[in-house]
């Protein structure tokens, strides 16, 4: 059965209510485009020594990480570029190796001043019989509360973690551990490469109801 030509042509109607959703998606996303990332501390690893440096200052921004507890099973094995700093080359990594440093930490302190929300993220790989098992803990009223965990694979997956700033506690300083745990041999091991602790600004209101509104229009024109 053949169709009458205006069947063919789409409505003015259903026209405006994409253009509709357009630009409601469109605005929500400049509305949350000021909802960036800040740099507040981050770790590449290039210059670090495994054998004197059980403490190690952040490369950008403020902040340290105390590797004390993992000393006698840290190594520098090559690193990457994924997850770097602008600027920042691929060079050398944090690597754990052996079993005997399953269920050992690595603390990290960053400045993180007022932020109200944060993120850590960072590059990890590792072997076959390497740390499977990993988890991330935030200091909180004086326990560690834990934020995450992450098993890390063969490519340099990043694992990005956000969460509540603990902040207002402690001055504007944030405190985090990373547990490893699930390695089966002695030469099993895990690195973690440029690790970057961020600001997450929460968007702005206006860019929550632009995207309803968005999807108002595209039920309408469901409908």
């Amino acid at each position: 059965m053949s169709r009458s030509l205006a069947s063919l042509v789409p409505s003015r109607r259903v026209d405006r209510s994409w253009r509709a959703v357009g630009l409601a998606l469109g605005l929500a996303v400049a509305a949350s485009s000021s909802a960036h990332a800040e740099l507040l501390a981050g770790w590449n690893f290039n210059l670090w020594n495994p054998d004197t440096d059980w403490v190690v200052a952040a490369d950008h921004g403020s902040g340290s990480i105390d590797l004390t507890a993992v000393g006698s099973g840290l190594s520098a094995f090559a690193g990457t570029s994924v997850n770097a700093v602008d600027g920042d080359v691929a060079g050398s990594a944090l690597s754990l190796v052996g079993q005997s440093q399953n269920g050992r930490s690595i603390y990290i302190v960053a400045t993180t001043g007022g932020a109200d929300r944060l993120s850590i993220s960072f590059a990890a790989r590792r072997t076959d019989s390497g740390f499977a098992d990993n988890r991330i803990d935030a200091w909180v009223a004086g326990a560690w509360v834990q934020i995450g965990s992450f098993a890390a694979g063969s490519d340099w997956p990043v694992h990005e973690f956000e969460f509540d700033a603990p902040t207002a506690l402690f001055g504007g300083v944030t405190e985090l551990r990373i547990t490893f745990d699930g390695a089966t041999s002695g030469t099993g091991n895990i690195r973690l490469d440029n690790i970057r602790i961020e600001s997450r600004a929460v968007p702005a209101p206006g860019a929550a109801a632009l995207l309803a509104i968005a999807g108002c229009v595209a039920r309408r024109r469901r409908r």
